[in-house]
C-alpha cells in the first residue's frame, strides 16, 4: 500500500524535512524541480501526445512555492539546451522562493509575461505552447482559485495543449467541490507522498496520468497518512490462505440471502463471486417466489456450487454460517426488513448490498454496531440512501463524509466507483484506483458482494469467535482488488465481458496465493 496524505501533512513534512536534514527551503525546491524536469524531459522524448508538436515550454506561475517550482523547471530546461521557453505570471510579487526563481529567469532572458495587463500577449503564448507547466496553485490552496487564476484556467480549453501539473492540478485540494474550476492535466508530477485528493473519484480524471516523483522527502517520514492506496502487489497479503488439508468447512460457509422473482441472476452472480473467493460451501436461502424453481436446479445458473434452502423466518435459521451476504436482487418487503434487523443484532459477519442497503434505515437497530462485523457495498445512489449525502458530493470528496458514515453504521463501507474508497469505523481508509470501464456491466456489483462475503467467511472460519473489523477490512480490500484486477484481465482477454466472465477471472486470482509446492514424501 502507498501512503496518501492531506495537504496539512504535506506542509508539515516540508517543514520537518528542512529542519531535520538541515536543508534550506530553496534546496528542497531545487531537488523537487530537478526531478520534475527529468520526468518532463523524458515525456518530451517519448510521449506520443507531443510527437510532431512545436512551440515553447510555458510555465504558468502563481506567486507561491508551486509557481517557484514551475519557474525552476524552466531554468532546468534552459540548462538542458531548450531555448524556446516562456512564463505567464499571475503575481506581480510573490514569496521569497518565487522571487528567487523569477530573478534567475530574468538573468537568463527567458520571456516573462504578466497575465494582468498583458493578456493578449499571454494568450498568444498559451496558444503557441508545446506544453504547459501548471504552477498556478498547489497544496497550499484552501478553497477555490482566486478570480484571476480562475480566469486563466477558463481560458485553457481541455485537450488543446498538453499540461503537466506540479503536485496537484491547480484548483484541486482537500476542499475540492466540482463547482470550483480546476486546470485539467495531461500528467500530474506528484511529489511523494501523493495527496489523497488526487483520488477523489470526480477529480481523478482531472489529474491525468499520475507520475510519482520520489526522493524529495524521506520515504519513512509520513506520520499521519489520510489513506492507503492499494496496489496489485498487496493482493497476496490480503487473500485468505488455506492449509493443504483444508476441507469445505475450513474454507468457509457462506449464507446468501439474495434473489426474488425476476432477479435470480443477481443471486447467481453473487454466488459465483463467493465461490471464486474460495468459500467452501455457498448456501442460497431463497425467497419463496423462486425457491420451488431452484430447489432442484443447483448449481444456480451453472455458476456456483450452491445449496438451495428456503428463506428462514428468522435469523436463527442461519446459524452455522461463517458469514452472510444479504441483498442482491432480494427485494424490500417489510418481512425482509424484519429478518435483516435480526441479522444485524446477531453475531453473524455480514456483507450488505443492493436491497439490503435500501432496507437498512428501516431495519430497527441497524445503525448500532452489532456483535458481528459488517461490510456495506453501496454505489453512490445507495450511499445517499444510507447517509443523505448526494452522489455528486460523495464522489467529489469522500473524505468529507465516508468516515462518518462508516462510524455511524458500525461497519466497513465500500463506496463503489471507478475509484473505489473503503472506510472502516476505526478511521482506516483504503483506495483502489480501478479506472476499468469494463466493470460497468450488469451483475458486476453482485460478484463484488459475493467476493467480499466469500473472503469474510474464509477469514472467519478459522476463528473461535465471529471475527471483527480486522477481518472485515481485509475481506473488503481483497474483494475490491480481485474485482478490479479481474475486470482488467477479462477485458484484455475478451473485450467487453459479462459478470460470469468476471467471476472466472476472480477465481484464478483468488486461488493464486495458495502454496501448492507441498507434497507428501517430497522435499
Amino acid at each position: 500500500m502507498i501512503a496518501l496524505v492531506g495537504t496539512g501533512e504535506a506542509a508539515r513534512l516540508d517543514s520537518a524535512t528542512a529542519r531535520d536534514a538541515a536543508l534550506s527551503p530553496l534546496l528542497l525546491m531545487e531537488g523537487a524541480s530537478l526531478r520534475i524536469w527529468t520526468r518532463l524531459e523524458a515525456l518530451l522524448r517519448e510521449d506520443g501526445r507531443l510527437a510532431g508538436r512545436k512551440g515553447p515550454i510555458v510555465a504558468l506561475a502563481g506567486g507561491g512555492n508551486n509557481g517557484g517550482d514551475a519557474l525552476a523547471v524552466l531554468r532546468h530546461a534552459r540548462f538542458a539546451g531548450f531555448r524556446d521557453l516562456g512564463a505567464i505570471l499571475l503575481a506581480e510579487k510573490g514569496g521569497e522562493l518565487y522571487e528567487t526563481q523569477l530573478a534567475s529567469l530574468r538573468a537568463l532572458d527567458i520571456p516573462l509575461v504578466p497575465w494582468h495587463g498583458q493578456g493578449e500577449k499571454a494568450r498568444a503564448l498559451l496558444k503557441s505552447a508545446l506544453v504547459l507547466i501548471d504552477g498556478i496553485a498547489g497544496t497550499g490552496l484552501g478553497g477555490p482559485l482566486r478570480p484571476e487564476a480562475a480566469n486563466l484556467v477558463r481560458e485553457i480549453q481541455p485537450g488543446t495543449v498538453p499540461i503537466l501539473a506540479l503536485d496537484l492540478p491547480s484548483g484541486l485540494g482537500d476542499a475540492y467541490v466540482p463547482e470550483n474550476p480546476v486546470l485539467s492535466a495531461t500528467w500530474t508530477a506528484s511529489i511523494e507522498p501523493r495527496k489523497a485528493c488526487l483520488y477523489f473519484p470526480s477529480a481523478r480524471e482531472l489529474a491525468g496520468s499520475i507520475l510519482p516523483i520520489r526522493g524529495v522527502f524521506p520515504v519513512d517520514a509520513v506520520l499521519d497518512p489520510q489513506a492507503q492506496l492499494l496496489e496489485e502487489a498487496d493482493l497476496p497479503g490480503l487473500l485468505p490462505r488455506f492449509p493443504a488439508s483444508a476441507h469445505k468447512g475450513r474454507r468457509g460457509r457462506l449464507g446468501l440471502l439474495a434473489g426474488a422473482p425476476g432477479m435470480v441472476g443477481a443471486a447467481a452472480y453473487a454466488a459465483s463471486g463467493a465461490a471464486a473467493a474460495g468459500a467452501g460451501l455457498v448456501t442460497l436461502f431463497a425467497d419463496s417466489g423462486i425457491y420451488p424453481g431452484l430447489a432442484g436446479a443447483s448449481p444456480v445458473g451453472g455458476l456456483s456450487p450452491t445449496v438451495v434452502r428456503p428463506l428462514p423466518g428468522s435469523a436463527l435459521g442461519l446459524d452455522g454460517q461463517d458469514a452472510l451476504v444479504v441483498g442482491p436482487g432480494w427485494g424490500q418487503s417489510p418481512e425482509k426488513a424484519r429478518i435483516l434487523a435480526e441479522i444485524l443484532n446477531s453475531a453473524l459477519p455480514v456483507v450488505l448490498d443492493a436491497d439490503a442497503l435500501r432496507l437498512l434505515p428501516r431495519a430497527g437497530d441497524g445503525t448500532k454496531p452489532g456483535p458481528g462485523p459488517r461490510i456495506l457495498c453501496p454505489h453512490p445512489g445507495e450511499f445517499e440512501a444510507l447517509s443523505g449525502v448526494s452522489p455528486s458530493r460523495a464522489l467529489a470528496n469522500p473524505l468529507s463524509c465516508l468516515p462518518e458514515v462508516a462510524a455511524a453504521w458500525g461497519g466497513i463501507v465500500i463506496l463503489k466507483s471507478h475509484v473505489t474508497w473503503i472506510a472502516s469505523p476505526d478511521g482506516r481508509i483504503a483506495i483502489w484506483e480501478g479506472l476499468e470501464p469494463g466493470l460497468g456491466t450488469a451483475g458486476s456489483g453482485d460478484v463484488l458482494a459475493g467476493l467480499a462475503g466469500g473472503f469474510l467467511a474464509a477469514l472467519c472460519a478459522g476463528l473461535s469467535g465471529p471475527g471483527g473489523l480486522a477481518e472485515a477490512f481485509q475481506a473488503a480490500c481483497a474483494a475490491v482488488v480481485v474485482h478490479g484486477l479481474s475486470g482488467r484481465a477479462a477485458r484484455l482477454k475478451r473485450g467487453w465481458f459479462t459478470a460470469s466472465d468476471l467471476a472466472q477471472e476472480a477465481s484464478l486470482l483468488s486461488s493464486g496465493s495458495q502454496d501448492n509446492s507441498f507434497r507428501i514424501g517430497m522435499p
